[in-house]
């Protein structure tokens, strides 16, 4: 699966978010650490998620808090757990970080990151247990079934990624819209964020030939369509059988506006098609059909500001 979205994460600073936005960047990764200055405040995650983007948490206090073991790990998931729920965002993965180079570390240190996530994964279970570290820490967590969501960074990689591990660390202390920030990549649709992304619900055998829900999330535009292809989302076919796409949004949350996502559909023959799906509180279901021949993928672009996701169906 291709890079999906451009995210960025910070401690102490304090980024403008709309430069970021015009920067490309989708998501933000934001920390839990006792620390409050550093830490992800209410204010903070309301105004993130108001300009279209999502957020994922890292725990993190120490560069070598896994040292402390299975205890360890047990108090910092009940602190994690604590920080998110008070946030509003109960139910949340949560990334806990071996900040350091995996390979290097003595078999003791390696045995006691072992149990440090086995105390973690213990409190928030294995579905909500993230892991940040080198290629070779995010692997052996993922061989060994202690973490669900993987975050590779590219220190001490040495050019290797897991490719299982849902986000990348790619490089650090950047200085951009008025902050330092760390970039990051998602690989998958689900990297662990709120808002959680929405799952397919399982299909009768008998329509799974007709229909598909791709986990694909197409957020909020600037409200003004533009060439720029970074605001494109593609999505190549899994059978081009497909001759529609459908999208469905909360009525209650469009505040009498309009979201209006502009599709493109390519067919097989190399023939490109063009429409607009519009949704408003009266009409907030939308279904573009794809006109003759075969396709084989598929290009969305928001031209709305309005703060939701969607979700594109399939049919």
């Amino acid at each position: 699966m291709p890079m999906q979205f451009k995210g960025a994460d910070y401690s102490w600073d304090r980024p403008d978010l709309n430069c970021l936005w015009n920067q490309g960047v989708r998501f933000i990764c934001r920390y839990s650490s006792g620390d409050s200055s550093k830490d992800l405040s209410k204010s903070e995650l309301d105004k993130i998620l108001a300009r279209g983007m999502s957020v994922c948490v890292v725990h993190q206090y120490s560069k070598t808090q896994t040292a402390g073991g299975y205890s360890a790990g047990q108090a910092d998931g009940r602190k994690a757990d604590s920080f998110v729920a008070g946030l509003g965002m109960a139910g949340l993965p949560v990334y806990f970080p071996c900040d350091q180079d995996y390979e290097a570390m003595s078999s003791a240190a390696k045995s006691s990151a072992d149990a440090y996530f086995d105390g973690v994964k213990s409190v928030l279970g294995l579905a909500r247990t993230g892991g940040y570290g080198d290629d070779t820490f995010c692997k052996r967590m993922f061989d060994t079934g202690r973490v669900t969501y993987g975050w590779n960074t590219y220190a001490w990689s040495e050019g290797g990624w897991e490719t299982r591990a849902q986000l990348r660390q790619v490089k650090n202390d950047v200085t951009v819209c008025g902050g330092k920030i760390d970039w990051d990549e998602a690989w998958a649709p689900d990297h662990g964020q709120w808002p959680r992304p929405a799952t397919a619900q399982p299909q009768p055998p008998a329509q799974q030939e007709e229909t598909g829900m791709f986990a694909v999330v197409i957020p909020p535009g600037t409200g003004v369509d533009t060439e720029d292809p970074s605001n494109d989302i593609g999505v190549s076919l899994d059978k081009t059988s497909y001759t529609a796409v459908g999208f469905c949004c909360d009525p209650g949350r469009l505040g009498g506006g309009t979201v209006s996502v502009r599709v493109a559909w390519h067919r097989m023959d190399g023939f490109w098609g063009v429409g607009t799906a519009e949704m408003t509180p009266e009409r907030p279901k939308a279904v573009l059909s794809f006109s003759g021949g075969k396709v084989d993928g598929v290009s969305f672009r928001r031209q709305d500001a309005i703060p939701i996701s969607l979700y594109p169906n399939f049919a």
